[in-house]
């Protein structure tokens, strides 16, 4: 097609666009692969490109597919389908009007496409990290190709967001009270790894305009299209102005292109956030969100919770048993009348499964599976021992000497305190600390008094966690000298995000089950 393309140059005048500098870009004629569009400003040329194309193609084998073919001259209506009134044709996936504008129902097939595919990916049983993944990949993938193409504006590109959003809902997926930044977080970050189609669509037009535009001066053709946006007013010609008002972004002369978009994708994050936390780890405290295989209706509970806008459920002000002002915080973590029942059976199960992975490193045999797994006072190997809530008896008295687990282990001189602790997000360092601190005279009895040596080494570890899975900058280290993989601590999140969240649905009352039914 090259040598067709040269000849319909040389032989045909070209249709001309003025640049902003004053010169001028001409073609007659747009080529892609076998896909030809031909420019002419009047019907005499465009009848000679014709019939020129015509025996070009019929001298190498190839003939044209009229059906596949459009025109809006008619003097071509022999060669091609003649287009007339609201008739539309595609080129290059593009359905364009008899004047080469873009159908104005492009968009609306945009949608359909989206929506189409999210409801097939809902429709199937994957996992709530993996629905995301494929939603990202396959359904919102789709407007890649028509961005800076087909002129769309902001608000349509949050349109087709409020969709998907809409869509997640109706199938449980996500919750109608929960955070909406959280959702295009990545999941490192306390999110769900949604892509944010009016954030793509900003990188994207930005991308484009700074690519076309550092070459306006070299490239006629760049310097063309540039111009044409600007004449239409299109939003891509507005991209940085946009940009600017929206997130202060500002672009340098000298600043590379990547380095502006990475800037870009900063500000867009930071305006996703409210406030930050101190002291806390994200990164560990989303282990739940990337290592756990929870459906998408029980992560959307579970983000729920960790949102605390829950309150709405209860038809009253203050909880029943205690009398107190009725949140989600205070259910959690701070009801005293759940001290002795809820808040231990969480802390229980906890327990049982850091319990059991002890127990197994120590060389117990015979373990079960973590459902049916009990806790004794004490079990015994020939590597040493683990009791679990079991008062120690020293030669001198100590304040505090019933730990939840101890494990002695004779192989490595060792012994091991853990303190298990679920707090709220106040009090977190706080508690951590203490726990840390609370069994070092304990430990200090028990140097000598366990293995009859000064030699043995003391470990005093704390396993804290709020409520809601989120944990120090510390614990990373912590659990690891536990020997609790990534999987398990993710395992552990969990359960604690389940616990609290059946319990604190409970104390809102049955109408509040009600609604959490009907809403997934």
């Amino acid at each position: 097609m090259d040598p067709l393309s040269r000849r319909l140059r040389q032989l045909y005048p070209s249709v001309q666009i003025r640049t902003s500098d004053s010169r001028e870009f001409g073609t007659n004629h747009l080529l892609y692969i076998d896909d030809l569009k031909l420019l002419a400003k009047d019907e005499d040329v465009m009848q000679k490109m014709t019939k020129e194309t015509e025996e070009y193609l019929t001298h190498i084998g190839l003939i044209i597919n009229r059906d596949k073919s459009a025109t809006n001259s008619s003097r071509c209506a022999d060669t091609a389908r003649l287009l007339e009134g609201p008739e539309t044709y595609k080129y290059l996936g593009i359905t364009e009007t008899r004047y080469s504008s873009v159908s104005r129902g492009m968009y609306s097939r945009i949608c359909e496409e989206i929506k189409k595919r999210v409801n097939m990916l809902l429709d199937t049983d994957l996992s709530a990290k993996n629905l995301f993944r494929a939603v990202n990949q396959y359904a919102l993938t789709v407007p890649n190709y028509y961005i800076g193409v087909v002129p769309m504006e902001p608000y349509q590109f949050a349109r087709l967001d409020r969709m998907v959003r809409t869509q997640l809902y109706e199938k449980g997926a996500h919750k109608h009270c929960a955070n909406i930044s959280r959702l295009y977080l990545p999941r490192k970050e306390l999110g769900r790894g949604l892509h944010n189609l009016e954030f793509r669509a900003e990188m994207m037009l930005l991308n484009l305009w700074l690519t076309l535009s550092a070459d306006e001066n070299k490239s006629t053709r760049r310097a063309a299209i540039l111009q044409h946006h600007r004449q239409t007013y299109s939003h891509a010609s507005l991209i940085t102005t946009y940009l600017h008002d929206k997130y202060g972004l500002t672009i340098r002369d000298n600043e590379a292109i990547p380095k502006t978009i990475q800037h870009l994708r900063k500000l867009q994050n930071r305006s996703l956030y409210n406030e930050g936390i101190d002291s806390v780890d994200l990164e560990e405290s989303t282990l739940w969100l990337r290592k756990s295989m929870l459906t998408p209706q029980e992560e959307a509970k579970l983000i729920n919770l960790q949102d605390r806008n829950l309150q709405w459920m209860s038809s009253k002000k203050n909880h029943k048993k205690c009398g107190k002002y009725l949140d989600v915080e205070h259910l959690a973590s701070k009801c005293d009348r759940l001290l002795h029942t809820d808040y231990v059976r969480r802390h229980n199960e906890v327990a049982r499964r850091i319990h059991r992975t002890l127990a197994k490193e120590l060389g117990v045999k015979n373990i079960k599976k973590v459902e049916r797994y009990k806790i004794d006072d004490r079990k015994f190997t020939k590597n040493g021992w683990i009791s679990y809530d079991m008062s120690i008896h020293t030669e001198k008295k100590v304040q505090f000497n019933r730990p939840d687990i101890i494990v002695a282990d004779k192989r490595k001189n060792r012994i091991t305190i853990v303190e298990i602790g679920i707090t709220s997000q106040n009090n977190l360092v706080k508690t951590e600390m203490e726990k840390k601190d609370k069994y070092q005279d304990l430990g200090k009895q028990m140097k000598f008094q366990t293995f009859g040596n000064h030699d043995t080494e003391i470990v005093i570890i704390p396993w804290v966690m709020t409520w809601d899975g989120v944990v120090t900058e510390f614990h990373n280290s912590y659990r690891r000298q536990l020997g609790i993989s990534d999987r398990m601590e993710a395992q552990l999140q969990r359960i604690v995000l389940q616990q609290s969240h059946n319990f604190v649905l409970r104390e809102l009352g049955v109408a509040a089950l009600a609604v959490a039914c009907a809403t997934r």
